[in-house]
């Protein structure tokens, strides 16, 4: 990917964002702040602008990522994870996304217990915050915890709660039959715990489906 240009496009949207985020301050229609509600469109809208701000963040936080430039990955996830409880409180959606995108720099950082901790606090605030068990939300925070799971070589509990991914998604069939549930780190946690030929068969289902993407 082009991770140097989405860096300087979310830099300069951050840029953007301030001031509008400013002028909306300064102009009185902070929503947060005052007791009065009042109508407000997209560029006057504190709170929407925050949310949007958080996005950028995290946005910003991943093209580092892609960067390998960890230190300023995790500096950005944090900024979006503290501005996303500040604004938006601990169980929401937005914390989730942004929980997820700091467990994966702490994980390339080789941090794994605490990308598990991480993982473990998205999917807690995931299923609080929604009661469906095939939210596709569900479904990635269990992915992410899993993987963290095998990377901290505890690979029992990484295939339970890939397992649950599964399971989870079946209560939409409709979502059942897009996600792509099989994962390179769920065969790896397959191997590892004496299970290599379903191991084979989920890493030959991945790579001919990656296969025909690219025909």
């Amino acid at each position: 990917g082009k991770f140097l240009e989405a860096e300087r496009s979310y830099r300069q949207a951050l840029k953007n964002n301030k001031v509008v985020l400013e002028a909306a301050i300064d102009a009185g229609k902070d929503a947060l702040d005052n007791e009065t509600r009042v109508l407000q469109d997209a560029t006057t809208n504190v709170k929407g602008q925050y949310g949007i701000r958080i996005s950028l963040l995290n946005g910003l936080a991943r093209s580092f990522i892609g960067q390998k430039r960890l230190n300023d990955a995790e500096y950005y996830a944090r900024e979006a994870v503290m501005l996303s409880i500040e604004r938006f409180g601990v169980n929401s959606t937005r914390t989730t996304f942004t929980l997820l995108t700091l467990t994966r720099v702490i994980s390339e950082q080789g941090r794994q217990p605490e990308a598990v901790l991480l993982a473990s606090a998205a999917l807690k605030i995931a299923q609080q915050t929604s009661n469906f068990p095939g939210s596709p939300l569900l479904a990635e925070v269990r992915r992410v915890l899993a993987g963290a799971l095998v990377a901290d070589g505890k690979y029992a509990q990484a295939e339970k709660v890939f397992a649950e991914m599964v399971e989870g998604v079946k209560a939409d069939p409709v979502i059942a039959s897009k996600y792509l549930t099989g994962d390179l780190d769920w065969s790896l946690a397959l191997i590892k715990t004496g299970k290599a030929s379903q191991a084979v068969t989920m890493t030959s289902e991945i790579l001919s489906k990656q296969g025909s993407r690219l025909d």
